[in-house]
């Protein structure tokens, strides 16, 4: 067969395939133009080159086209020397003919199924993780998640779901929603934590979101993509450690100050409710039982009622132990009868107890009711009407509970005397000595920092200040450590537990006055010489009436007590100042023995110190280091340069190569930076849970050779890794500061951030100084 040209030339022209057949098997061709013949026809000029595998797609697109639609298939086909696979589009040509346009779909198919094939392999990786992949395109307003279905078999994509923030709007808890979307576009937020409840998802779980930021050539943001971990173990396993702390497991009640919050926290949110009681109970001649039995014998009768108390309503109270053999519950409950059923079980529960010598365990118990009382109650009102009501009861023959009526007022004592406030302490201070006062604090309080925090108040009481800053003073080291703070205003920030360097010479002024006066008042004289970084300090507190009293008499470590008036006006006397010289050193003594660490929380404290994946310092420790590093630093007139880095396409390493491969390298990378320099003049630390990373140096003002060194080690590390994980393309972006005198470490850390955020090109290994100025140096 001659080979026939379409009587309509425009087809002819055509730059794809075109050809007309027989609207039925073998579907001999009519006309075709050149490009089918030399590109699709395979010499065969006679009947469509196409197999019969394909005869019931061609068949099913011929019916389409006499019914006027056109349908595309896609097929294989041999031609020439090659397999093509074909895409051709079939409509009605004449009432027995049809009409075929076909194009080469080989390289788009190839590409299909390499990309099906990465998709696989991106499934297979998802599949053994929790892990979610997300995108959040805000050009195009499309989100889409990667879900492991939960079987380690499959991964679920979900398209096309969310709000603005790119989550379902019922998606984030309420308790979190506002922080989530406020930052979800913040870069400075580098991780996020949330409760979020994802489609096909029955309750919220924790995730921890790590996000990266794709923007446009405007430098508007276009793309956030990220993974979400789920973290809901973590939680778990934090709340359960915080149950640790608060309830006594021997016991299984809570601790007294655990126990009160929870309280505390019932009655003020809900203030209209009075369907509840308190009681308070304790253990009949229990005194009794220590002497003639011993205090194991004691300890296990307190662990039998505590167990009592546990199990009596569990779902529907609060129990607690005020120390000794003192106990109370808080009942939720309906009415009166159903309070006074519930004592009476556990009085007779209690009595079910027999000692070694045949005799009953018996208790007494008080009661206070949340209906005996007009307006809400606090929880110390309550306390206080059951205590009463437990002074009668023991009274009247113990072994039994007794109501709390408004004839007690008068006639009842204090049966329990764990519950102090201000007013009580106030008068204690008058009529006692401040050791006997102290002791009795100690006595009353469930842990060492409690007892401080007690004699704080009482101090600050008594000698009628508002602030109290207790400061452990390492005058070997120059370490300043804050041990305790506490301040009448309710908005003050704690500082308890942070430390910082300080400048020889400031620590030595301070301990060769206190060896001669005891009282350091901030006065010009006094403070003359002192370096900048205290300058600061006395300066922030010019407004108020402000003393310093320590005692250095002990050795290297000595206490120093900040004494803050907030009224400028109302100066020290010289009495108060001899008064509170006296109420320190006995205070010195009780936050001696409070701070006798074990081993384990030395080791423990090492452990939070560290980040184990890289051997860096985590943040806190960081910046108390970054504090030595400075003090060196002025003393020797050097300089401090701080670098902030993070790596690129983090997210395809741990995608390609797996999570465990990115915690390498990052391990990795935290031995490489902290291996060739001298711990006395450097300190590096690790944000967890990000590739970013914090580096400060001591250099010589103004000598930036080793700022060059990092800078070609830097981009050397990111060559090894991606010979290491090819395909990758790791880069390290890292911003440069150089701080000023006075300047806030992190204020620093920001501007070195700003650097690198500032470089709009955010796939190549880059080094940039915040100011120009500084980069001209080099």
């Amino acid at each position: 067969m001659n080979k026939c040209r379409f009587p309509d030339d425009e087809l002819n022209r055509l730059p794809c395939g075109a050809v007309a057949f027989e609207n039925h098997a073998p579907w001999k061709v009519l006309y075709a133009n050149e490009v089918y013949f030399s590109s699709f026809s395979n010499d065969d000029d006679v009947n469509l080159n196409i197999s019969d595998k394909y005869g019931e797609q061609l068949e099913t697109a011929a019916a389409k086209a006499q019914g006027g639609d056109s349908k595309k298939i896609t097929y294989t086909a041999k031609c020439g020397n090659r397999t093509k696979t074909i895409e051709m589009t079939v409509s009605q040509y004449a009432d027995d003919a049809l009409l075929g346009i076909l194009w080469d779909a080989t390289e788009y198919s190839l590409m299909a199924e390499e990309a099906e094939n990465e998709k696989e392999k991106f499934a297979e990786t998802m599949c053994d993780s929790k892990n979610i992949v997300f995108e959040h395109n805000l050009k195009k307003k499309t989100h889409t998640f990667y879900m492991p279905d939960g079987d380690g078999s499959s991964v679920k994509i979900v398209k096309n779901v969310g709000d603005e923030a790119g989550m379902p709007p019922e998606a984030l808890h309420p308790e979190n929603r506002e922080f989530f979307l406020n930052n979800i576009y913040n870069p400075e937020e580098s991780v996020l934590a949330a409760q979020i409840m994802l489609p096909g998802q029955d309750k919220y779980r924790w995730y921890r979101v790590t996000r990266q930021f794709d923007y446009d050539d405007d430098g508007h943001l276009a793309r956030v993509f990220g993974v979400m971990v789920d973290i809901e173990d973590e939680k778990t396993k934090a709340k359960e450690r915080q149950a640790e702390a608060e309830m006594d497991s021997n016991l299984r009640i809570y601790y007294r100050n655990a126990a009160v919050k929870r309280i505390e926290d019932y009655l003020k949110k809900n203030s209209d409710r009075r369907d509840y009681a308190l009681l308070v109970m304790d253990i009949d001649n229990f005194k009794s039982i220590n002497d003639n039995y011993g205090h194991l014998y004691g300890d296990t009768v307190i662990e039998m009622v505590a167990h009592v108390l546990a199990d009596i309503r569990p779902n529907f109270s609060i129990a607690g132990r005020y120390g000794g053999d003192e106990f109370f519950l808080f009942v939720f409950a309906a009415d009166k009868k159903e309070v006074k059923e519930t004592a009476d079980k556990i009085i007779l529960k209690i009595l079910d107890f027999r000692l070694a010598n045949g005799g009953n365990v018996s208790c007494s118990i008080g009661i206070s009711l949340g209906e005996q009382f007009d307006e809400q109650p606090r929880y110390k009102d309550m306390f206080e009407k059951a205590d009463k009501a437990l002074y009668a009861a023991k009274k009247n023959g113990k072994a039994q509970w007794q109501l709390y009526n408004d004839g007690m007022d008068e006639s009842s004592g204090r049966a329990i005397d764990y519950e102090t406030d201000d007013d009580t302490s106030k008068e204690m201070l008058e009529q006692k000595d401040l050791m006997k006062v102290f002791l009795e604090l100690s006595a009353a309080a469930k842990t060492n920092d409690d007892t401080i925090y007690g004699i704080i108040k009482y101090i600050t009481a008594k000698f009628d200040f508002d602030w109290m800053q207790v400061m452990q003073v390492n005058s070997k080291d120059d370490l300043i450590t804050v041990r305790y703070e506490w301040s009448r205003d309710s908005e003050f920030h704690n500082n308890a537990g942070k430390s910082g360097y300080y400048v020889h010479s400031d620590i030595m002024k301070f301990r060769n006055h206190f060896e001669k006066n005891p009282v350091f008042s901030v006065t010009p004289e006094n403070t003359e010489g002192f370096s900048s970084k205290f300058q600061r300090e006395f300066e922030k507190n010019k407004d108020y009436s402000m003393i310093y009293i320590a005692d250095t008499t002990t050795d290297e470590n000595f206490y120093m007590f900040t004494c803050i008036r907030f009224d400028k006006n109302k100066e020290w006397k010289e009495e108060e100042q001899e008064g509170l010289n006296i109420a320190t050193k006995i205070m010195t003594m009780f936050i001696a023995q409070a701070g006798r660490g074990t081993q384990r929380e030395i080791e423990l404290q090492k452990e939070v110190d560290v980040d184990k994946r890289t051997g860096l310092y985590n943040m806190d420790k960081f910046y108390t280091e970054l504090g030595r590093l400075r003090k060196f630093a002025a003393e020797n007139g050097e300089d401090i340069v701080v670098f902030h880095c993070e790596f690129g396409n983090m997210i395809q390493l741990n995608l390609k190569y797996g999570y465990r491969a990115g915690d390498d390298m990052l391990a990795d990378f935290g031995r490489f930076i902290s291996g060739n320099t001298e711990p006395a003049r450097a300190v590096f630390g690790h944000v967890n849970g990000t590739d970013n990373f914090l580096c400060a140096f001591r250099i010589g003002r103004y000598d930036y050779n080793l700022i060059k060194k990092y800078k070609t080690e830097y981009e050397t590390f990111c060559r090894r890794q991606n010979e290491k994980y090819p395909g990758v393309d790791l880069v390290v972006r890292t911003g440069a500061y150089v701080l000023k005198d006075g300047e806030e470490g992190g204020i620093g850390f920001s501007k070195a951030h700003f650097a690198v955020k500032r470089e709009k090109d955010r796939h190549r290994s880059m080094f940039e100084w915040y100011e120009d100025k500084t980069k001209e140096k080099l």
